[in-house]
């Protein structure tokens, strides 16, 4: 049999320590003088491409237009290795009685893969070859802008109107207690993303400090579990002390 060199891996990067691309311009916003809040660029990273998707989606809602999925590329090992996001203009209308928004617009972004399976932008046509429609529009004028649910949109309006701290922002909409916030989608709650990666922040903090007492105390051990996602479900460490005793105590 003929051995493929074709790569395969993962659908996405696990990376659950690392800020998403999403965070980081809302971050960025709180201190930014520009216009917009999300603005593609080549070399932007995602961990994947449903991150990637969003944050376009969240861009082209900024902006005044819709997106969806376009041409991708995979391999005989049925990694995707290209994907692009275009404009929802993009195309021709191929039928002569139905009526379409498809005008042969050039706006997209083509994802490709880095070396840890993550997803980055290669390539990015901003420019429209028609009208926009209204940004920030309370009215969902396209099928892609659905996905955002009605609080993350009240979010980003505050950050680029009175430049309010996010955590402000999510304190006033109830991110603090669970119970008592507006339903939200999993895919686009901005605040709440937020609200995790400021855990995560923390076990960061966690970790560095087991490693400073791994160093004063070499015979410490520390043990993790994660799931197939990379999702931390439970963490254990032991002194060099405690090592030491219960070794003695097994050996009598």
């Amino acid at each position: 049999m003929k051995r493929s060199h074709a790569i395969s891996g993962p659908h996405a990067r696990i990376a659950p320590w690392e800020e998403s691309a999403v965070s980081k311009a809302l971050r960025a916003a709180e201190s930014s003088t520009n216009k917009l809040v999300f603005e593609p660029a080549v070399g932007t990273t995602f961990n994947s491409c449903e991150e990637a998707k969003d944050y376009y989606n969240l861009y082209s809602w900024e902006i005044g237009f819709g997106i969806r999925y376009g041409r991708s590329r995979t391999n005989s090992n049925n990694y995707r290795m290209r994907q692009d996001l275009v404009c929802s203009c993009q195309g021709q209308n191929t039928s002569a009685t139905t009526k379409t928004c498809r005008r042969g617009c050039p706006t997209m972004i083509r994802l490709l893969r880095t070396q840890d399976h993550g997803w980055y932008i290669s390539r990015f046509v901003k420019d429209h070859n028609h009208d926009l429609s209204d940004n920030y529009a309370e009215n969902k004028q396209w099928n892609s802008h659905n996905q955002i649910d009605a609080i993350t949109k009240d979010f980003i309006r505050k950050l680029r109107n009175n430049n309010v701290s996010i955590g402000r922002v999510c304190s006033i909409l109830g991110v603090a207690d669970s119970a008592q916030a507006a339903p939200l989608r999993k895919e686009t709650d901005v605040c709440t993303k937020l609200s995790q990666e400021n855990m995560i922040n923390d076990l960061g903090k966690t970790l560095d400090l087991l490693q400073e007492m791994n160093d004063a105390d070499p015979d410490m051990s520390v043990k993790f579990r994660v799931d197939s996602e990379g999702r931390l479900e439970s963490m254990i460490w032991c002194t060099g002390k405690i090592n030491r005793t219960m070794n003695i105590s097994e050996m009598q």
